[in-house]
């Protein structure tokens, strides 16, 4: 079957690898396409927690159940990395009033404000950043925005849709990729987006 010459309203088809995952209850069509097996980390449809863990000294990561995760927060023993689904009206309750995070930090996180930014509140830092959005194919049209913040205890990602290049990253930890500390985790994420960013930029220019 010969292919339509390209138009300009032709859409960019970059296969990805596989990183949607099985999940079950209300949050499986919002949080399926990031989520791995629960033994990968995935927490299932608690407090918006999409999924959490915890890593030891060497950077190996250790998958956190909602209560463990919570607890995890709280202690700041270690680091840990803790996704949410801001659809999920659970996830403001969960987080709100944390001493463990500063109050600035946590009103961007669970916010609505869209335009791309960086705040520094003492030693943590949150942002409002770029991604595709998880629909199989990296289209540049389908721009989302997720926030995060950041501690030297914790990195607290969040999300209104799924996410394509968290989830690359997200596959790297359950493949056993270490991050010794959360900037190294920070720096992952930031080169994935820069590489589909690459790929999508080189599917046009073969166009």
């Amino acid at each position: 079957m010969s292919r339509a010459p390209p138009s300009r309203r032709a859409k960019p088809r970059l296969t990805r690898g596989g990183d949607r995952g099985v999940e079950t209850g209300a949050g499986m069509d919002a949080r399926g396409a990031e989520a791995g097996s629960l033994a990968g980390g995935l927490v299932g449809d608690t407090e918006g927690l999409v999924w959490g863990y915890r890593f030891q000294e060497d950077g190996q990561a250790e998958p956190l159940d909602p209560a463990a995760a919570m607890r995890a927060l709280d202690a700041q023993e270690g680091w840990i990395w803790l996704h949410f689904d801001l659809v999920d009206n659970r996830v403001r309750n969960a987080l709100s009033g944390r001493k463990s995070l500063p109050a600035e930090a946590l009103d961007l996180l669970l916010g609505t404000e869209e335009r791309q930014q960086l705040r520094a509140v003492d030693d943590v830092v949150a942002g409002v950043a770029a991604d595709f959005e998880h629909e199989g194919d990296l289209d540049p049209r389908q721009m989302v925005t997720w926030r995060f913040c950041m501690a030297p205890h914790a990195f607290i990602s969040a999300r209104r849709r799924p996410l394509a290049t968290v989830a690359r990253v997200h596959d790297a930890v359950r493949a056993g990729r270490r991050f010794p500390d959360v900037l190294r985790l920070f720096d992952a994420i930031i080169h994935a987006y820069a590489a589909a960013m690459g790929e999508v930029s080189r599917s046009l220019a073969q166009r």
